[in-house]
Protein backbone atom coordinates (compact mmCIF):
# COMPACT_ATOMS: atom_id res chain seq x y z
CA UNK A 1 0.00 0.00 0.00
CA UNK A 2 1.38 3.11 -0.56
CA UNK A 3 1.24 4.57 2.80
CA UNK A 4 3.83 2.16 3.57
CA UNK A 5 6.22 3.02 0.79
CA UNK A 6 5.51 7.10 1.91
CA UNK A 7 6.33 5.67 5.71
CA UNK A 8 9.02 3.88 5.22
CA UNK A 9 10.81 6.20 2.19
CA UNK A 10 10.21 9.82 2.77
CA UNK A 11 11.27 11.13 7.15
CA UNK A 12 8.97 13.52 6.44
CA UNK A 13 5.88 14.24 4.84
CA UNK A 14 3.97 17.99 5.14
CA UNK A 15 1.46 19.45 3.13
CA UNK A 16 1.43 23.24 2.52
CA UNK A 17 -1.91 24.96 3.64
CA UNK A 18 -3.39 28.27 4.35
CA UNK A 19 -4.55 28.78 7.59
CA UNK A 20 -8.28 30.23 6.56
CA UNK A 21 -8.65 27.42 3.79
CA UNK A 22 -9.32 24.29 6.04
CA UNK A 23 -11.82 23.35 3.65
CA UNK A 24 -8.59 22.97 0.96
CA UNK A 25 -7.22 20.70 4.03
CA UNK A 26 -9.95 18.56 4.44
CA UNK A 27 -10.10 18.17 0.13
CA UNK A 28 -6.54 16.94 0.37
CA UNK A 29 -7.66 14.44 3.05
CA UNK A 30 -10.74 13.53 1.29
CA UNK A 31 -8.65 12.68 -2.05
CA UNK A 32 -5.82 10.89 -0.23
CA UNK A 33 -7.66 8.80 1.82
CA UNK A 34 -8.43 6.36 -0.62
CA UNK A 35 -4.01 6.01 -1.66
CA UNK A 36 -2.36 6.52 1.60
CA UNK A 37 -3.37 7.49 5.10
CA UNK A 38 -3.32 11.30 5.27
CA UNK A 39 -2.13 11.06 9.08
CA UNK A 40 1.14 10.57 7.96
CA UNK A 41 1.46 13.79 6.63
CA UNK A 42 1.90 17.14 8.77
CA UNK A 43 0.91 20.75 7.82
CA UNK A 44 2.46 23.36 7.74
CA UNK A 45 1.11 26.82 7.41
CA UNK A 46 1.42 28.33 4.22
CA UNK A 47 2.66 31.96 3.47
CA UNK A 48 -0.62 34.10 2.25
CA UNK A 49 0.58 35.82 -0.68
CA UNK A 50 -1.46 38.71 -0.31
CA UNK A 51 -0.13 39.78 2.92
CA UNK A 52 3.72 39.83 1.43
CA UNK A 53 5.07 43.07 1.20
CA UNK A 54 6.98 42.37 -1.92
CA UNK A 55 9.84 45.36 -1.64
CA UNK A 56 10.98 43.45 1.32
CA UNK A 57 12.30 40.78 -0.99
CA UNK A 58 13.50 43.05 -3.98
CA UNK A 59 16.49 41.41 -4.12
CA UNK A 60 15.61 37.95 -4.55
CA UNK A 61 16.07 36.99 -8.57
CA UNK A 62 13.40 34.49 -8.20
CA UNK A 63 10.67 36.95 -6.46
CA UNK A 64 12.03 39.88 -8.55
CA UNK A 65 10.19 37.85 -11.37
CA UNK A 66 7.10 36.18 -10.14
CA UNK A 67 4.22 36.94 -11.88
CA UNK A 68 1.91 37.54 -8.89
CA UNK A 69 1.92 37.86 -4.63
CA UNK A 70 0.15 33.90 -4.59
CA UNK A 71 3.16 32.70 -6.48
CA UNK A 72 5.69 34.05 -4.22
CA UNK A 73 3.55 32.77 -1.22
CA UNK A 74 4.00 29.62 -2.40
CA UNK A 75 7.33 29.74 -3.24
CA UNK A 76 7.84 31.22 0.19
CA UNK A 77 6.24 28.50 1.87
CA UNK A 78 8.38 25.90 0.10
CA UNK A 79 11.99 27.61 1.28
CA UNK A 80 10.42 27.97 4.80
CA UNK A 81 10.19 24.08 4.76
CA UNK A 82 13.82 23.47 2.85
CA UNK A 83 14.75 25.94 5.99
CA UNK A 84 12.89 23.46 8.67
CA UNK A 85 14.23 20.32 7.15
CA UNK A 86 17.69 21.99 7.35
CA UNK A 87 17.46 22.71 10.80
CA UNK A 88 15.82 19.00 11.70
CA UNK A 89 18.88 17.43 13.70
CA UNK A 90 16.97 14.57 13.49
CA UNK A 91 17.08 14.21 9.66
CA UNK A 92 20.14 12.57 7.89
CA UNK A 93 21.93 13.82 4.68
CA UNK A 94 20.25 10.66 2.87
CA UNK A 95 16.61 11.41 4.47
CA UNK A 96 14.18 12.32 2.30
CA UNK A 97 11.18 14.64 2.63
CA UNK A 98 7.99 14.34 0.66
CA UNK A 99 5.42 17.75 0.40
CA UNK A 100 2.35 17.99 -0.79
CA UNK A 101 0.18 21.09 -1.86
CA UNK A 102 -3.47 20.70 -0.80
CA UNK A 103 -4.54 20.85 -3.77
CA UNK A 104 -2.39 18.12 -5.06
CA UNK A 105 -4.65 15.30 -7.07
CA UNK A 106 -3.71 11.80 -7.40
CA UNK A 107 -3.08 9.35 -10.19
CA UNK A 108 -4.95 6.34 -10.48
CA UNK A 109 -1.26 4.70 -10.57
CA UNK A 110 0.09 7.29 -8.43
CA UNK A 111 2.40 3.95 -6.22
CA UNK A 112 3.79 3.16 -9.43
CA UNK A 113 4.91 6.61 -10.88
CA UNK A 114 6.18 7.44 -7.60
CA UNK A 115 8.46 4.01 -7.55
CA UNK A 116 9.22 4.58 -10.95
CA UNK A 117 10.53 8.53 -9.94
CA UNK A 118 11.86 7.26 -6.74
CA UNK A 119 14.05 4.50 -8.50
CA UNK A 120 15.32 7.45 -11.34
CA UNK A 121 16.11 9.91 -8.59
CA UNK A 122 18.17 7.26 -6.57
CA UNK A 123 20.65 7.24 -9.03
CA UNK A 124 21.33 11.20 -9.23
CA UNK A 125 25.20 11.13 -7.21
CA UNK A 126 24.68 15.08 -6.32
CA UNK A 127 24.15 15.47 -2.62
CA UNK A 128 21.40 17.72 -2.48
CA UNK A 129 18.37 16.68 -4.65
CA UNK A 130 15.03 17.56 -5.16
CA UNK A 131 11.80 15.51 -6.92
CA UNK A 132 9.46 18.28 -7.58
CA UNK A 133 6.08 16.63 -8.19
CA UNK A 134 4.17 18.42 -10.19
CA UNK A 135 -0.16 18.57 -11.44
CA UNK A 136 -1.23 19.01 -14.55
CA UNK A 137 -5.27 18.72 -15.52
CA UNK A 138 -4.67 16.34 -17.84
CA UNK A 139 -4.48 12.53 -16.76
CA UNK A 140 -0.87 11.07 -17.17
CA UNK A 141 0.84 14.37 -18.15
CA UNK A 142 4.42 13.73 -19.13
CA UNK A 143 6.44 17.29 -19.62
CA UNK A 144 8.33 17.21 -22.84
CA UNK A 145 10.79 19.75 -21.93
CA UNK A 146 12.21 17.91 -18.76
CA UNK A 147 15.65 18.58 -16.94
CA UNK A 148 17.90 18.36 -14.61
CA UNK A 149 18.55 21.57 -12.80
CA UNK A 150 22.11 21.80 -11.64
CA UNK A 151 23.58 24.24 -9.06
CA UNK A 152 27.17 24.85 -8.17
Amino acid sequence: MLSDLIEKTFKRRFVINLAHRKDRLNEFKNRSTPFFDPGLVERFDAIYGKNIDLTTFATEPFIKNARNKAEVGCFLSHRNIWGIVSDDKTLNDDDLVLIFEDDVFFSKNIENKLKDAMEEFQKIKHPNKFLYIGGRFTENFFPTNQREVKHH
